[in-house]
């Protein structure tokens, strides 16, 4: 964006006006953008400042899954009704999706018609091995699942490397001399 070669940008789930750590930068690169959406559950600083805002669901509003910090998958069920015109963000981009194939004579619109949250994890979990055992039926039965979970009868794997790394080691710890503000070694 900086250099000017990305002309649009669309923005889901976040606030780069807000969360970035040079605002001042992100304030300057984004006033360079030709267009902007954002789609989100609040009209916070970037979607101020967007051209189309995209109205998202809150968590309560929909269904789905949820992937926690421990790999954990678990179900999420809507307790109550969307306000106004907000959408599930799956919703937004299938619909955003099937436009655009339509509009581009793509013809791939039926990619992109899905009707529930399953249909989208099952077809995640077909292409995806590490998460291949993992179905809304055993959600529903189970709780949740820490994957990588490859197979139906797998339990799902509590710690993630518990013997080893990939590359069949403990860990590697590389040092890395620091570096004072002004970009000098520290002594």
């Amino acid at each position: 964006m900086d250099v000017g070669r990305i002309k649009a940008m669309y923005v889901t789930g976040e606030n780069p006006l807000l969360s970035e750590p040079n605002l001042h930068h992100a304030e300057e690169t984004f006033d360079k953008l030709e267009f902007l959406v954002v789609q989100d559950i609040f009209l916070h600083e970037t979607a101020q400042i967007a051209d189309v805002v995209l109205p998202a669901t809150s968590f309560a509003e929909k269904d789905g899954t949820f992937t926690n910090s421990e790999r954990r998958v678990q179900r999420v069920r809507k307790a109550v009704e969307p306000i106004g015109e907000s959408r599930p963000d799956w919703d937004i981009l299938c619909e955003l999706a099937q436009r655009l194939s339509r509009n581009l004579g793509l013809g791939v619109e039926d990619q992109f018609a899905y009707s529930h949250p399953s249909e989208i994890w099952q077809e995640m979990a077909d292409s995806t091995p590490i998460i291949a055992g993992i179905s809304y039926d055993r959600l529903e039965n189970e709780g949740g699942i820490q994957w990588p979970c490859p197979t139906p009868d797998h339990p799902g794997t509590r710690f993630l490397y518990e013997s080893d790394f990939p590359r069949g080691i403990k860990s590697e710890i590389c040092g890395v001399p620091s570096r004072s503000r002004g970009g000098r070694d520290a002594e």
